[in-house]
């Protein structure tokens, strides 16, 4: 199965929801949903799948590595982020009005054995560990809601059943 621009714009049109989300939402960072998270030269630092940023070349560094990078475009701005894109790749980076800035988050989308979709996230917050933590639960939610997204268009085009299990249920369920 290829990606389309489609699916993968669909992924970065999410990123607002993501790191504009309420910053008082009274949640923890679980392995499970966002990765590793550790600390590094007073970065924190997250990665989830094989993906990873070199955190201690610092916020603005890994931006201009980020915007250099070869079809790398500007899909989306708002007032507290911008999105770039380049094929599956996508980085968010934050504005200094975002709560958790300075922050940027890189995700891959990886079509694995049985064209089987997943999203590899790995990123730097150089604020508060706390705000830092709520963005990336914010992106690991939106990142199974697009999968889940695209499992449901996969089924439709090829005009077979879809069923929702109990496990696709809980995506997206918040308290």
């Amino acid at each position: 199965m290829k990606t389309n621009g489609a699916a993968i714009l669909a992924l970065v049109i999410l990123i607002p929801a993501a790191s504009c989300a309420d910053a008082e939402t009274d949640s923890t960072t679980t392995a499970e949903t966002s990765g590793e998270a550790a600390s590094s030269d007073g970065a924190n630092v997250y990665s989830v799948g094989d993906l990873r940023l070199d955190c201690p070349q610092g916020f603005e560094h890994l931006q201009a590595e980020a915007i250099a990078m070869d079809g790398m475009e500007m899909v989306t701005e708002t007032d507290e982020q911008i999105a770039y894109m380049a094929g599956p790749v996508s980085f968010t980076l934050t504005k200094d009005t975002h709560y958790a800035h300075p922050m940027i988050i890189r995700r891959d989308i990886i079509v694995g054995e049985e064209d089987k979709l997943s999203v590899n996230m790995a990123a730097c917050g150089y604020g508060s560990k706390e705000e830092s933590d709520k963005v990336m639960e914010r992106f690991a939610l939106l990142n199974e809601r697009f999968l889940l997204q695209q499992k449901i268009q996969i089924q439709s085009d090829a005009g077979s059943g879809f069923e929702i299990t109990e496990e696709d249920m809980e995506v997206g369920d918040e308290e």
